[in-house]
């Protein structure tokens, strides 16, 4: 018998196997359906090895549900973009898509020059 590590539900299987068949369906982060790799959803595994987040980290990326810049709520979980300061590399926010592209356009564009051609044609 071997004890899954998720679970922690006694199941047979020989040594190689971690997890129960009841675990091995589902992102042990998320709970959305997994891949044959591991036992995170592909996003997960993704925001794991990209950003280094610990468990924490992503459970915190997880329960966001609104975006921290506009205030709409997330669709799904891989619709949320963690905002960073490409210079020092921390972490600002978690945002929708939208903000962070639009954040992302705002940070490598003349500012000024975006604010005045909108005050222009609010006159």
């Amino acid at each position: 018998m071997v004890k899954c590590i998720t679970c922690n539900v006694e199941f047979e299987a020989n040594n190689r196997h971690k997890y129960c068949e009841e675990c091995k369906k589902t992102c042990k982060y998320c709970d959305r359906p997994r891949s044959d790799r591991g036992a995170a959803c592909n996003s997960c595994r993704g925001k794991k090895s990209n950003y280094g987040y610990s468990d924490e980290d992503l459970a915190y990326v997880l329960n966001k549900l609104t975006c921290d810049c506009c205030g709409s709520g997330f669709k799904n979980h891989k619709n949320k973009s963690q905002d960073h300061c490409h210079t020092t590399g921390n972490l600002r926010g978690i945002v929708c898509q939208r903000c962070n592209w639009a954040i992302g356009m705002y940070e490598t564009t003349e500012q000024n020059n975006i604010i005045n051609y909108l005050i222009k044609f609010t006159k």
